[in-house]
């Protein structure tokens, strides 16, 4: 019983990590294909704080990858910018991604208990 509840904790840790790595790698591999200011318009559009800005002077609007791993919620988030006034917001990922992470972790960290126990108890 015990080289069985080994085994399935093994296999829970690895499927676990391998989740979390692809959560977070998925942002920055889909960054690549494209030019940042790009990827961040066209994942979180513009910015309606930005309403105030005719069409023709869209292009006032900055946008920035400010952080490629936005731990929670994981996935890249961006900063727009009014250049002329300065103004700034950063936009991030929706939250149930946040939530998965949360459950990806707690899978690591009951599953890497079990091994302990399992290890002990063998």
């Amino acid at each position: 019983m015990s080289s069985r509840a080994l085994r399935a904790s093994q296999v829970s840790l690895a499927i676990s990590v391998v989740l979390l790595a692809l959560v977070y790698f998925w942002g920055l591999l889909s960054l690549r294909l494209q030019h940042q200011p790009s990827w961040c318009i066209d994942h979180y559009g513009t910015s309606a704080r930005f309403a105030y800005l005719l069409p023709d002077r869209a292009e006032q609007v900055a946008a920035g990858v400010t952080d490629f791993w936005g731990w929670l919620p994981p996935g890249v988030s961006c900063t727009f910018t009014d250049v002329v006034t300065k103004e700034s917001e950063t936009l991030t990922p929706v939250a149930d991604r946040s939530y998965f992470v949360v459950i990806l972790v707690a899978m690591i960290l009951i599953s890497t208990a079990g091994i302990v126990v399992a290890r002990r108890k063998h």
